[in-house]
């Protein structure tokens, strides 16, 4: 997208303390959500993607709703951010084990 900078990655992705400003200041933004289970950090090459579990009845578009206008909140304030976002259903998506130990290369940013 022109006009868009991409964000650096942290030199150790294992430490919350590394994560950028952003994405402590989205999860401040939606951690206050009761649907709202787990959010991590994690780098698809250079582009952040912040995946958001949600633990909610089907069918969870009144659970999505908060977590995309607080994603759009994000990009407005700074539109120069490139991020990926996934709201991930845990309640209907069982093909990842979210309660267990993160891979390498995720930051833990909020876990309820």
């Amino acid at each position: 997208m022109a006009g868009r900078i991409r964000v650096r990655q942290p030199a150790s992705v294992s430490n919350v303390a590394e994560a950028p400003a952003f994405a402590k200041r989205f999860v401040r933004s939606i951690q206050g959500l009761p649907q709202v289970r787990q959010v991590t950090l994690e780098y698809a090459g250079n582009l952040p993607q912040i995946c958001t579990v949600i633990e909610a009845p089907w069918p969870d578009d009144a659970s999505r709703d908060p977590i995309y206008h607080a994603e759009g909140d994000l990009l407005r304030a700074d539109p120069s951010l490139e991020i990926d976002f996934r709201v991930v259903n845990r309640s209907r998506n069982r093909t990842r084990n979210y309660g267990t130990e993160l891979p390498d290369g995720i930051i833990l940013l909020f876990r309820r």
